[in-house]
């Protein structure tokens, strides 16, 4: 074998993929489009121009996952206070 044939078959440096939405490096990209339908709402709240074949970061992925929950437990504030006033019932009886 050559040095010529030697150097070809070497792994050459590939630049990370760049996060659709801050245009960061990203080591472990997530594809937009497998990205869960309720999230992705959250997500093109920040980032409308998001496709579906577009990458972005956990970081974000996060943030949006966040705000989820967040948005979800507001929403079920009544009925998370009414449990917890039923079952403060029960351990007094």
């Amino acid at each position: 074998m050559t040095n010529n044939a030697k150097k070809d078959s070497r792994a050459k440096p590939t630049t990370p993929p760049i996060c659709k939405i801050c245009g960061a490096p990203v080591e472990q990209p997530i594809a937009y489009g497998l990205v869960r339908p309720s999230l992705t709402k959250e997500l093109s709240n920040v980032s409308p121009e998001l496709a579906s074949d577009d990458l972005i970061c956990r970081k974000h992925l996060t943030e949006a996952r966040t705000r989820y929950v967040e948005q979800l437990l507001e929403r079920r504030k009544p009925l998370l206070f009414q449990l917890l006033l039923h079952h403060l019932k029960l351990r007094q009886c």
